[in-house]
């Protein structure tokens, strides 16, 4: 198939007036191939591709070129869809993904931190044995302190372990522990394992 003889001069007035037009255009215009319409421009001097080439790899946002054809770069979308909150217990700036803090509001949390230690700290002090003192031997927390002396005294008046046990309100395990790691205990061979 022959291409039509065309007057370079016509396409360089054509491309001037049509920056938006691809060389495929012009050449469909002209009746030649979008090849012979750029070797045209290109003796010509005049830019071969379209002012919109390239429009849609650049990110609106940042007006930066972007590696894909969506919406806006990653970064963009990235800093769309991160949610600065403030921290309830120290009153901190932070960063939380949109994502996070929608599945967060819909399991019906009120309270946001910037890390685990502060949300352990506040429900520490709302839940925890400052509230609820009473909750103190069954789950450990700041149990008192064992009485040593004692636990010793009455295993030397002829006490067995179970009975210090009922007697003092402690753990058997903590009443064998404390002969254990005492003098007496190294005297008496306790066992390691009771």
């Amino acid at each position: 198939m022959s291409e039509r003889k065309v007057n370079p001069n016509e396409v360089i007035k054509y491309r001037k007036k049509n920056p938006c037009f691809s060389g495929a255009e012009i050449g469909r215009h002209f009746g030649i191939s979008s090849q012979r319409t750029n070797i045209i421009l290109k003796e010509a001097g005049v830019k071969t591709t379209s002012t919109k080439w390239g429009k849609s790899t650049i990110c609106p946002v940042c007006k930066e070129r972007k590696a894909h054809q969506s919406a806006i770069c990653g970064k963009c979308y990235k800093d769309a869809h991160n949610v600065p909150l403030i921290c309830d217990q120290c009153g901190k700036i932070f960063i939380r993904q949109q994502s996070q803090v929608l599945t967060a509001v819909k399991n019906g949390q009120t309270k946001v931190f910037c890390n685990n230690k502060h949300k352990g700290q506040y429900l520490g002090e709302t839940h925890g044995f400052r509230i609820h003192p009473e909750n103190r031997s069954k789950f450990g927390g700041n149990t008192p302190k064992v009485d040593q002396a004692n636990i010793i005294d009455l295993f030397k008046a002829g006490y067995k372990q179970i009975e210090i046990s009922d007697l003092t309100g402690d753990k058997y395990a903590t009443v064998h522990y404390t002969l254990f790691k005492s003098e007496l205990g190294k005297k008496e061979n306790f066992p390691k394992v009771r």
